[in-house]
This record gives C-alpha cells, sequence and structure tokens, in this order.
C-alpha cells in the first residue's frame, strides 16, 4: 500500500491538542467525505476529493463516542449520554435528540435499507431502539451481563454482541438471546460455530462482526482472537 496522504483531521491552531490522547470516532460518506469527531466543540466534515475541510458541524456536549450515518442522516453519540440525529441537507443542519443512555453510547447503527431505525448501545448495556423520524424508543432492553463496555452490531443482520464475564453474548437487537459463544472448548486456532457451552475461562474482551456476512471475531485476555461462524467445515 502507498500513504497518499495524511493530515491534522480534528485539530489545528484553533484548537489545541489535548493533554492526553483522545481516540477519535470517524465515518465516511462513500469516497466524498471524512466526518471525525472527538473532544473538541464541532465535527469537522471533510471533502476527500478537494482534501479540504468543508464546514464543521456544533457538538458541545461533550466528547464524541460513536458515529454512524445513513443518506443524508448522521447519528451522532456523545459522552453526556445522549444520541443527536443530523440532517445534512438542511442548511442549518437540524438536530433532533433521543432520550438519554445512563452512560456514554458505545456503538450506533442504522438497520439495513431503514433509515428510520436507529440502534445503539451504551458502556452501561442498554439498549434503545429509536424511530428517528420522532427521535423516540419503540423497544428498551439491557444487556445482563456486560462485563465490559465493549458490544458491536452488525451493520446487516439484527444481531448485537457482547462480552459477558465468561462468554460473548449475541443477542438479536429486540433483545432476545441467541447464542452464548465461547472458546474453551476449542483448541488454538481452531473456528467454531455460534452456540458452544458456557466456560470459566479465558473471559473476552473485545468483540467485531463481519461488515456483511455471519461471522464474529473475539478477543480473549489470553491474546488470542478467534472467529466465530455459523458453520463448521461445511457441516
Amino acid at each position: 500500500p502507498t500513504l497518499i496522504n495524511a493530515w491534522q483531521a480534528l485539530y489545528d491552531h484553533e484548537t489545541p491538542t489535548p493533554p492526553k490522547p483522545v481516540n477519535p470516532v470517524m465515518t465516511t460518506i462513500g469516497n466524498r467525505k471524512l466526518l471525525v469527531g472527538g473532544d473538541t466543540k464541532h465535527i469537522r466534515c471533510w471533502d476527500l476529493n478537494e482534501e479540504v475541510l468543508s464546514e464543521d458541524l456544533p457538538s458541545d456536549h461533550g466528547t464524541i463516542t460513536a458515529m454512524t450515518h445513513h443518506g443524508h442522516n448522521l447519528a451522532v453519540g456523545a459522552a453526556d449520554g445522549t444520541v443527536r440525529l443530523y440532517d445534512l441537507r438542511a442548511p442549518n443542519k437540524v438536530v433532533t435528540a433521543a432520550p438519554k443512555h445512563t452512560k456514554p453510547p458505545k456503538v450506533i447503527s442504522f438497520r439495513p435499507g431503514d433509515e428510520h431505525t436507529l440502534v445503539s448501545v451504551c458502556a452501561a448495556g442498554s439498549v434503545h431502539v429509536v424511530d428517528t423520524r420522532k427521535m423516540t424508543p419503540v423497544k428498551t432492553w439491557s444487556i445482563r451481563e456486560l462485563a465490559l463496555p465493549e458490544v458491536a452490531i452488525h451493520e446487516r443482520l439484527d444481531l448485537v454482541a457482547a462480552c459477558s464475564v465468561e462468554v460473548v453474548e449475541v443477542y438479536t437487537v429486540e433483545g432476545k438471546e441467541v447464542a452464548r459463544v465461547d472458546r474453551n472448548d476449542v483448541g488454538e486456532g481452531v473456528p467454531i460455530g455460534v452456540g458452544a457451552a458456557v466456560g470459566k475461562k479465558r473471559p473476552p474482551t473485545c468483540v467485531a462482526f463481519h461488515a456483511t456476512e455471519l461471522l464474529m471475531c473475539a478477543g480473549y485476555k489470553d491474546n488470542m482472537a478467534v472467529l466465530f461462524g455459523e458453520k463448521v467445515g461445511g457441516e
């Protein structure tokens, strides 16, 4: 790979770099726009074709913790527990807010092909399914055994995964538990199917879904990463 360009996307001479590193949150709209948020009072919108800053969106509700988009809608989670929706078409970038989570949102996602349904999960494990037309929850539920604020939402399937004390728990976005996946009965480097038995060792530390397929990767405290899938070896 060849590096084409690099620049300071969030801070400039008017916004001093923070005393300690802040992990920026970003999303791209096709190959045209890059949106970046952090602990500043704005979200920076970069034109990737011209490689220039096109505009700043106001954001003064604490550090940005999650971000996603669907068409002209930009959803942003902040440290105060809110999820806000920006209409990128509107000249004043109209902002509406959903009811607050108790902790900062860790991940948010529009449902595939549905710009009116937004799912958000906070660091405390509360899940909000929101109708963006009124920014009101149509469903709220909680992940029962959340041990770490590490969660994932599948971009194409209605699945939510979270790290409990011993296993990775998988739910539908409506809150029904569909699997508890565990690597304790599996040798190193061997993939297993979703639905293994509950274990007592090797707690998970992070989890992520494949963007389109029914595949999930989990990291564990013993520095191992295991890929979980729907089937194993054609069985």
